[in-house]
């Protein structure tokens, strides 16, 4: 079976035959940030954003396409404290990752505790209490390409702050979803603005970014 063949039967990890596994694409990213899968932001969770399940399929053939090719793949995730916030409660179902996503395994996981719609991912930190920007800088990161969700809220802040710092930035923007339209497209608008190159992931499999 082709990497090419597991991706269109949606087969769980992209393997070929064998020992060997070899990438459809080459990623063009050193790695690859999924923003807040959690499943308070799904249909059912406390805080559901539209369309949201939409983007399960393109964000997992992207990062079959990461861990094919070596880039890392990392979770920035909200984790609040009850009675902080009324969603993303540190422990619950809500702030679990959802299941088509969380059996992937991630390199590693950034918790982000500050309550607030403009806190920047940057700051959100792993089990060993390293920040994502530490992180970042200390693994020789130059590239990356970010999905999620809310566009307009955590995807565009960690965008901005990135490209701000030197960083270059994808995004996937099928692979993203928003609490507003509007406000998504005004967030792509400034991403696009500031310096991201604004995407799909049918182009990125394709290697026509």
């Amino acid at each position: 079976m082709t990497v090419a063949t597991a991706i269109a039967q949606e087969r769980p990890f992209p393997f070929l035959t064998g020992a060997q596994t070899v990438a459809l694409t080459v990623a063009p990213f050193d790695a690859l940030i999924v923003i807040n899968p959690q499943n308070d932001f799904f249909p059912g969770g406390a805080k559901p954003i539209p369309q949201s399940e939409k983007i399960l399929k393109p964000t997992r053939l992207l990062i079959y396409l990461a861990q094919e090719n070596g880039a890392e793949v990392l979770v920035s995730a909200r984790s609040y404290s009850a009675g902080e916030a009324d969603h993303c409660i540190s422990g619950t179902y809500g702030s679990g990752l959802r299941k088509e996503i969380g059996l992937i395994l991630f390199d590693n996981i950034f918790f982000q505790n500050k309550v607030g719609s403009q806190q920047s991912c940057l700051s959100s930190y792993n089990r060993w209490e390293k920040h994502l920007s530490t992180h970042l800088y200390d693994n020789i990161i130059n590239s990356i390409l970010m999905i999620g969700m809310p566009t307009e809220e955590c995807l565009k802040t960690l965008v901005l702050d990135t490209i701000g710092r030197g960083f270059d930035v994808l995004v996937a923007i099928d692979a993203c979803a928003g609490f507003d339209k509007h406000e998504s497209e005004k967030a792509i608008f400034e991403m696009k603005k500031a310096g991201a190159i604004i995407t799909t992931s049918a182009k990125i499999l394709q290697g026509r970014v």
